[in-house]
């Protein structure tokens, strides 16, 4: 059985049709499409199955259910043996025979059981098919035997919102549920011209909640002073001691608070700490912190989003759904790991996969398990290689070398069972549920040689891995850098930014340090992401001039590369010239409303980055942030330029390159050779007048010593 994709989406945050209705309630449309399932769902053989999961909030009900299926089948079944079914979490709600009549498209609406719909449901599609006539044989896997659901299909839903009493025992719901799969928009409620120790316990607090959301992505609006309507997190000063509470939202009956309340500024840093690291006993309406006690600063990469890469790691952490799949058309076992975005490879191997697996007889030697690695083929083996016999208990390995071109940031294995049938003898008796195939938890996958080093500027490892903030977890070795006195916006986009790091890192940031611009000579040890708006007053000129691009308040200057620059960066594989035009004309078409990201080395300590988010006055650092978070523009984020205008996102490797991490001495030496050609002459003439000027000397040195010596 396929499982299509991995929730329903029941946020506003899906592209769907959602009305008001009675009083507390809400109507949702959801087409197929819109919740993922991208291609129509093709249910195949004598029986073909399909399912969508359909998560619900834990604060809502379902008070009316309708599907509208749109289905199309092959005209040559036997009609009288041929049906589909619906199940709702394997209860049969509807089952319909098929008909020639209806062969070529049949819109039906089905009427569900809201009573059978709990916080997670799975709707199964069941398809019995035939062809042959009264006697004759029939192959179960036969083209004659589809039929196909439409993913321009429609789920209708009537949502009613309980009343729940405010608790913090389910936390993070009601701020975040997991049933949501758009991203997470949460408001931040922070004191009247905050403290930047309050912008702090902000920012942890939102790294949590970005955590939360992981995939998704967050959006932090910030507002000062009273609260929006619905969910929100408050920060507030007063009180006798650290205190974190859920309550009424009291301009919105259906809206829930999240409070953090201390007496000053350093108390709402250290419940914002216990509670990122769980140390916040969450119990009823209220929770206090009396003390709390960081653990020792994180080790690189020692989050549990990244695998140990010094040694094997298992697969089974990593797995996706089930390890077991059976039948003629078995959905594929998934696997989904990441990598550090700095891993470097130093041979012509990536990783090597030990795959253990089991398979019952397949009957047709022909049979087979593939496996592939974001979408490209790795290797595969027979299941009854050279007719070979074993128990079915036995396991087999499939062991496969994996190029380092094929991996990612993010990586897809999959695992895929082709069981093919004995067709060798007519009318045999075959039983599609006695095809199985598994693999085992042991299996594991193991990072070549390799180190830790990456290639800057690169905001594309920004988008794609949090980098280079997300090394150190709890960002011992980040600092965040505002204005003395900011804005909503700024704080908002600055908690974006963290929300964001936070996915990547899913810990705590409960090291994170934020600084006023005035003092960034504070930092100089830490990797700096600095919010600041054109013109910035307090902006110390070595970070004004450090980047390619100068923001005014109502415009912005492109610094161009130097001739001996732009042919380094033709070297490196940049074409700085091409880049700076089209950048060129982006600021000029901007029309002054213009966000931009620049990526640089730090001018006061080298291998630290600074990511610098500036807009001119016409333009919203928000924009900027949920740049990050949008999957339809972050693609566009890469190099060390990226332009944010409401037209468009676009990015431009430009600006000095330089590098992050160490390399062995013998590749550090071929990376400097590989981008400085020109100078490898001047060298080798250097090198060779030295040798010649050495052999010069111990010749005439030499012949000194034969020359016979005279007497006084």
């Amino acid at each position: 059985m396929r499982t299509l994709c991995a929730g329903l989406l029941l946020a506003a945050g899906a592209q769907a049709a959602i009305a008001q209705g009675p009083a507390g309630e809400r109507e949702v449309e959801l087409r197929f499409e819109d919740l993922g399932v991208d291609y129509p769902i093709r249910l195949r053989t004598v029986f073909g199955q399909a399912s969508l999961p359909l998560d619900l909030r834990a604060n809502e009900i379902v008070t009316r259910a309708e599907l509208e299926l749109r289905i199309a089948h092959s005209p040559s079944l036997r009609f009288d043996l041929s049906h589909l079914s619906v199940a709702v979490n394997d209860q049969i709600i509807w089952t319909r025979p098929l008909e020639a009549a209806d062969a070529s498209g049949k819109v039906v609406t089905i009427s569900l059981d809201p009573l059978l719909l709990v916080s997670r449901n799975q709707i199964r599609f069941d398809f019995v098919a035939h062809y042959a006539k009264e006697g004759e044989c029939e192959d179960p896997t036969h083209s004659t035997l589809w039929a196909d659901i439409s993913n321009d299909s429609v789920l209708r839903l009537s949502l009613r919102t309980l009343d729940l009493p405010p608790t913090l025992e389910k936390m993070p719901a009601p701020w975040f549920d997991a049933a949501e799969r758009g991203r997470l928009r949460l408001p931040f409620v922070l004191p009247g011209d905050p403290g930047l120790e309050t912008v702090r316990a902000a920012g942890i607090v939102a790294a949590w909640f970005g955590a939360q959301a992981d995939y998704r992505g967050a959006d932090f609006p910030v507002q000062f002073g009273a609260a929006p309507a619905g969910h929100a997190v408050l920060f507030q000063l007063g009180g006798t001691e650290p205190a974190l509470r859920a309550i009424r939202n009291p301009g919105d009956a259906d809206g829930r608070l999240l409070v953090f309340s201390a007496p000053d500024e350093a108390g709402l840093v250290q419940l914002a700490q216990g509670f990122a690291l769980g140390h916040v006993l969450m119990r009823g309406d209220s929770a206090r912190l009396t003390r709390i006690e960081l653990p020792p600063p994180q080790a690189a990469w020692a989050s549990r989003r990244w695998p140990a890469l010094d040694r094997p790691f298992a697969l089974e952490p990593y797995l996706l759904g089930p390890s077991t799949v059976a039948g003629l058309a078995p959905g594929p076992i998934v696997y989904e790991f990441a990598l550090p975005p700095d891993v470097f490879f130093l041979g012509r191997s990536g990783a090597f996969v030990d795959l253990d697996y089991r398979a019952s007889r397949a009957g047709n030697p022909k049979s087979s398990l593939n496996l592939l690695l974001n979408g490209q083929y790795l290797g595969s083996t027979l299941l009854d290689a050279g007719g070979e016999r074993r128990a079915e208990t036995e396991s087999r390995a499939l062991d496969v070398e994996v190029p380092p071109q094929l991996l990612r940031g993010n990586n897809r294995l999959v695992a895929q069972f082709e069981f093919l049938r004995d067709t060798s003898k007519a009318c045999e008796d075959f039983r599609a549920a006695t095809l199985q195939g598994g693999i085992d938890p042991r299996s594991a996958l193991k990072i070549a040689r390799h180190a830790h080093f990456a290639e800057m500027p690169a905001l594309e490892k920004l988008v794609n891995g949090g980098f280079p903030y997300s090394k150190f977890a709890d960002l011992s070795q980040t600092a965040l850098a505002l204005p003395e006195n900011p804005t909503e916006a700024e704080v908002s986009a600055a908690l974006i930014v963290l929300g964001h790091i936070g996915r990547w890192t899913q810990d705590a940031a409960t090291r994170v340090e934020v600084l006023p611009l005035s003092v960034l000579d504070e930092a100089v040890d830490r990797d700096l992401v600095l919010i600041a708006p054109a013109g910035a007053a307090t902006l110390p000129p070595a970070l004004d001039e450090a980047g390619v691009l100068k923001l005014h308040a109502d415009g912005a200057e492109l610094r161009t590369a130097s001739s001996l620059a732009a042919l380094q960066g033709r070297i490196e594989g940049r074409l700085l010239r091409d880049a700076e035009r089209v950048a060129a004309r982006v600021l000029v078409q901007s029309g002054g409303a213009l966000g931009s990201l620049q990526q640089f080395e730090s001018p006061w300590q080298r291998g630290r980055s600074i990511v610098a988010l500036r807009t001119t006055a016409a333009a919203d650092p928000r924009d900027v942030a949920l740049a990050l978070t949008d999957p339809g523009r972050n693609q566009y984020i890469e190099g060390g330029l990226v332009l944010v205008t409401p037209q468009q996102v676009s990015g431009y490797r430009v600006g000095d390159s330089y590098g992050v991490g160490r390399l062995p001495w013998w590749y550090a030496l071929t990376r400097w050779m590989r981008h400085h050609p020109y100078l490898l002459v001047p060298l080798a003439l250097a090198i060779a007048l030295l040798f010649a000027a050495i052999a010069s000397r111990l010749l005439r040195r030499h012949a000194a010593g034969r020359q016979p010596k005279t007497g006084a």
